[in-house]
Order: C-alpha cells, then structure tokens, then sequence
C-alpha cells in the first residue's frame, strides 16, 4: 500500500489528510480527473446546446445557400414579369421546352403552354383579365434536390391579390417548380394547382358578383 496525500483548501488554511491507497491509485486519479477541471466555462454550456440545434436545423436541407437565393430571385421574377406584361423576360426564365400548366379542382383554370413563343402570351392574358391589377406572391418556398444533380424541385404556395377589389384574395395556388441548371436555374415545368373555389364563391371576397367570375378564372 502507498500513502499520498491530499490537499482541500477552505478559506486561507490547506489541510492535508493522509489516505492509504491501493497501488491501483493511478487509475483512480485518472478516473477523478473531468472532477478536477471544475465547472465548465461560462456560456460553454450555451454555446454546445447552440451548436447541436444548429446541425439538427441544417440537417432539414442540403441545399446550399447561394443555391436557394439563385431559386429565390428565379421566382420572385416569375412573380413580377408576369404581373408587369414583361413577355419576352418572363418566356426567358423557362428552358426552350419549358412548360406552364395550370389546372384546378373545377377545371376552370385548365391551361398548358409549351414552349417559348406560347408561354410568351401568358402575361398579356392575365394583364388583359386583371386590368393591369393583379399580383402574384410566391411564398412558403421550399427546394429538394433531384436524382440529377442539375434539377432541383421548388414548391410554393401563390396566392393572387387583386389590388383593383382592396387587395382581395382573387385565387390560391399551389405551386410546383421543377428547375434545371443550364448556366444558371431555369424553369423546365410549372404546374399551378388551383386551391379553393372561384373568387366569386369565396365569402371573404366583398364586392364580387358572379359576373366578376371570368375576371378570374386565370390567374
């Protein structure tokens, strides 16, 4: 048996005990040694917590983040061309072959545009049917990867204010992006699924009479 000793300090005095120890003590000194480098620092404890829920958010997607502003300012130029009659700007977010369907549950919004000399007619339409009025929001977006690396899937939700009814909500929709990346991102298929009734069903909808129901069946 060897004897050590150890010291425990209280106030200015050190007493020292004098404790007998099997030879194995090494290996209980290593097993006290987390005890001896007392309390972690202060805001360590924070920073660790802070770290694990961060790895746990950024495990939700794995798309990088200059990636998801590319996708963003994509769509939010979708958004605008179309609501400001920019035809040939509006086409060119589309690949060649790019497609634009939209379609809902009464089959009143049914449409498809291929192609860019068709998806070029789009904006006047809506300009045409919404008096110039009418403004999409892409909102609540999320972006997946696909299996080819170039390809990404957004989804959004699209409601459309009419600002010539006081900011009416005019139709929803529910938006698939299916993007491709040739140089930069662009559209190859646009599916806009029509949510809900026609604006002149909708109750919260004030000052829509049925006859207001053609202005917007294509939004």
């Amino acid at each position: 048996m060897r004897a050590w000793h150890c010291g425990l300090r209280i106030g200015h005095r050190v007493h020292r005990a004098r404790h007998r120890v099997p030879a194995a003590g090494l290996q209980c000194a290593r097993d006290m040694a987390p005890c001896a480098q007392g309390p972690p620092a202060r805001g360590a404890t924070r920073r660790a917590s802070g770290s694990a829920r961060g790895s746990a958010m950024s495990s939700i997607s794995t798309i990088d983040f200059q990636t998801r502003l590319d996708v963003q300012e994509l769509l939010g130029r979708f958004a605008h061309y179309l609501d400001h009659g920019e035809a040939a700007r509006w086409a060119g977010l589309f690949c060649l072959n790019g497609v634009f369907e939209c379609g809902g549950s009464e089959g009143c919004d049914a449409l498809r545009l291929e192609g860019s000399e068709a998806l070029a007619t789009l904006p006047a339409m809506i300009a045409e049917r919404g008096g110039g009025e009418w403004r999409h929001i892409i909102t609540a977006i999320t972006i997946d990867r696909c299996a080819v690396r170039k390809d990404l899937i957004a989804d959004a939700y699209g409601p459309v204010i009419d600002m010539g009814a006081g900011g009416a909500i005019a139709a929803f929709y529910d938006f698939r992006f299916q993007l491709h990346r040739a140089g930069g991102w662009r559209i190859r298929h646009v599916l806009a699924k029509r949510i809900g009734a026609a604006a002149g069903c909708l109750p919260h909808v004030a000052g829509v009479t049925p006859a207001a129901t053609e202005r917007y069946s294509l939004q």
